[in-house]
């Protein structure tokens, strides 16, 4: 059910940043293959992928920041990060 909603909730914000060149993504370290950090320190995982696909044509750069579910929440509620 979260996965749903934090998609849904990607789905639905993008218009939000028409005017914005960067997106922050917190990513919450939720596991494999969910979302998580791979070897080479990158994002990697489903949310990840489903994220980069959306905004592969677009003119939008993303910046990861990374934390638990409940920070990657708090990044959002305090404006650190986007989505």
């Amino acid at each position: 059910m979260k996965k749903l909603f934090l998609i849904l909730f990607l789905c639905m914000s993008l218009n939000i940043f028409a005017q914005q060149r960067e997106i922050i993504l917190a990513v919450p370290d939720l596991g494999d293959p969910i979302s998580f950090y791979n070897e080479f320190n990158q994002p990697s995982g489903f949310f990840i992928e489903i994220v980069q696909e959306l905004l592969r044509n677009s003119p939008y750069k993303l910046k990861y920041i990374s934390g638990s579910f409940s920070e990657c929440m708090g990044f959002v509620r305090d404006g650190k990060a986007d989505l």
